[in-house]
């Protein structure tokens, strides 16, 4: 990719940080790496009030970044603040593109060059791609979902659209590069739920189908995505609860609906097989509360 100084060709990379001490150094220097194949990088950073020593660390890489930092360091709001430290993020971006990365995951070489010429077609406004997920140095299985995929693979908003309102998506936010200017037309995370990547999806694809608008989508690694006991998608308690507030908001047609009384099922019954009495009793009675309100779907 040719080299660029132009303002308007800028790439701004959104990380939000918390207690990542063993992960932050490879995970920034990942986007300082970039710079290698494409010059024009912002680093926009906001630390969630880490205890450990992950703003020591970010303090001393970002001395001497070979690209344009942003270091915003706050008091710790918790999971409930997550959407709005990422739609912060997105408002103080200037980039002609933004994307994201977590502070425990990496990028893979050279991750902008395909995406960039995507991006530059006729009003495709965001280009996805998928990751790897990792348990120390071994790869486990690609980030996406098969399924997942397989829709992605349609090009079609619609589709997608209704595959993240009706089933349960796993697309993640650290593959995409998006128009700037069409992440800052919206707020796309909700400040009211403590989810992230599945709510930026959503909303990024019922503006992309409102608006007769394109995606596209690569199915090659842009990421690695570090597995470990802090993920907050491994804390059973915060999982439930991110799953229950996007099916309570956003499954609402029957469809949905139906799916919805699937996906409560499931957690039902691996609750049980796992033990786990309290989740248990709890996804029992969501289960018949979804049923209830099927019933009134049928005449």
């Amino acid at each position: 990719m040719k080299d660029t100084d132009s303002e308007d060709e800028l790439i701004s990379v959104l990380m939000l940080t918390y207690n990542q001490e063993d992960y932050i150094r490879k995970s920034i220097e990942s986007v300082c790496n970039q710079y290698q194949y494409y010059q024009n990088i912002e680093l926009l950073i906001i630390d969630d009030g880490s205890e450990d020593n992950t703003v020591d660390i970010i303090d001393s890489i970002l001395v001497n970044a070979p690209i344009k930092t942003k270091f915003l360091k706050k008091k710790h709001g918790g999971v409930k603040s997550i959407a709005y430290n990422l739609n912060q993020l997105v408002d103080m971006s200037s980039g002609k593109f933004i994307t994201f990365l977590s502070g425990d995951d990496e990028y893979i070489e050279d991750r902008f060059r395909e995406q960039i010429d995507l991006l530059n077609t006729r009003d495709v406004k965001i280009v996805y791609g998928n990751g790897i997920n990792m348990e120390g140095a071994k790869e486990i299985s690609l980030s996406n979902s098969d399924k997942s995929n397989i829709v992605l693979f349609s090009n079609d908003p619609i589709k997608v659209f209704n595959h993240l309102t009706r089933e349960l998506p796993v697309i993640f936010i650290q593959s995409i590069l998006a128009d700037g200017n069409f992440l800052r037309s919206f707020q796309p995370f909700d400040n009211d739920l403590i989810a992230d990547d599945w709510v930026f999806n959503i909303n990024v694809f019922d503006h992309l189908k409102r608006n007769k608008l394109k995606y596209r989508f690569i199915n090659k690694p842009l990421f690695l995505r570090n597995l470990h006991k802090k993920n907050t998608s491994r804390d059973r308690k915060i999982h439930y609860q991110r799953i229950v507030q996007i099916l309570d908001k956003y499954f609402h047609d029957f469809d949905g609906m139906k799916n919805k009384l699937e996906i409560t099922r499931k957690f039902w019954k691996q609750s049980l097989r796992d033990l786990k009495f309290t989740d248990t009793l709890y996804w029992m009675s969501k289960y018949f509360t979804v049923k209830t309100q099927i019933n009134k779907y049928i005449p």
